[in-house]
């Protein structure tokens, strides 16, 4: 059985390292944060000194970093997959990344005989612990094939969306839409509770009723009513995605009437509360000019 590598060993990398190691995978593993490793060889997964030790024993290596800066770095930097990576290798890139620098990157690697498959997920960190992430993969249908293995212990579905750089094409318009869900939730049970409704009892009959979406169904309960504020994404990261989003609506030459809104409010979101605030704290805007709390009463 081939060694997979795994560089990114943050909220989302950690437990699908994990989650490979008790599939019986041997996982070598690179995080930044020598603590990070430190903590998770413990569980199972060999340290590796860089991103090109980890090249150099295993095939595939899978990616799951912040931005398309830190992929690039990880590839293409002196100590990175390139640097010693094996002919034929695969690099299965996870994270939410620019699909401008996913294809560049997927030419690069071609040109010195490696293949590159952008896969980003849907779910969050409990999600990746038990398998059952939604995962898009960008790539040929032979590539698809070659991934999918692995892919399968991570998700629960597993879906081809197109040639190299369609997944995160995808994953940029579905967190741009999860992004403007939110947006949209925190304006209208803002002004639920300050028209006097009880948010609980709101979120009862949206939730049954035709303007139910992800921040209703799931951050609202889970993360914001009980006042958690801790989904497990931040608000930087958040602010990211629509900016991959933006970028893409501006390739494509369409226009955009609220993109640019919904990215001004994460930014101001990050520049408040901080970019590693959690992405639920964007309701906190909304109760500040409200001057109202959208919390369950206390019974």
């Amino acid at each position: 059985m081939n060694k997979i590598g795994f560089i990114g060993l943050g909220k989302m990398g950690a437990p699908m390292a994990r989650r490979l190691v008790e599939a019986k995978h041997e996982v070598v593993g690179f995080d930044l944060h020598r603590e990070t490793l430190s903590l998770l060889s413990g569980h199972g997964i060999v340290p590796a000194r860089s991103a090109a030790d980890v090249a150099s024993q295993c095939d595939p290596v899978m990616l799951s970093l912040p931005s398309s800066r830190n992929v690039e770095a990880a590839i293409m930097g002196s100590d990175g997959v390139l640097a010693s990576g094996k002919a034929g290798m695969m690099v299965i890139d996870m994270s939410s990344s620019s699909p401008v620098s996913t294809r560049d990157l997927a030419v690069q690697m071609k040109e010195r005989g490696a293949e590159f498959v952008d896969a980003p997920v849907s779910g969050r960190p409990a999600g990746a612990a038990a398998g059952t992430l939604t995962i898009m993969v960008g790539g040929t249908a032979e590539q698809y094939q070659k991934a999918l293995p692995v892919l399968s212990v991570l998700g629960k579905k597993v879906i081809h969306v197109g040639g190299v750089g369609a997944a995160h094409t995808l994953k940029a318009i579905n967190n741009f839409l999860s992004a403007t869900n939110l947006v949209a939730a925190a304006e209208a049970f803002t002004a639920a509770v300050k028209a006097g409704l009880d948010p609980a009892a709101a979120l009862d009959v949206i939730n049954q009723s035709s303007g139910h979406n992800e921040a209703t169904r799931i951050k609202f309960p889970q993360y914001v009513l009980n006042g958690r504020f801790d989904s497990g994404f931040t608000v930087g990261l958040m602010n990211k995605d629509v900016g991959l989003f933006l970028e893409l609506i501006r390739d494509l030459g369409l226009p955009s009437l609220l993109a640019g809104v919904v990215g001004q409010v994460y930014t101001l979101a990050a520049l408040l509360h901080g970019p590693e605030s959690d992405n639920t704290e964007i309701v906190r805007l909304w109760e500040r000019w409200a001057d109202v709390e959208i919390r369950t009463p206390e019974r």
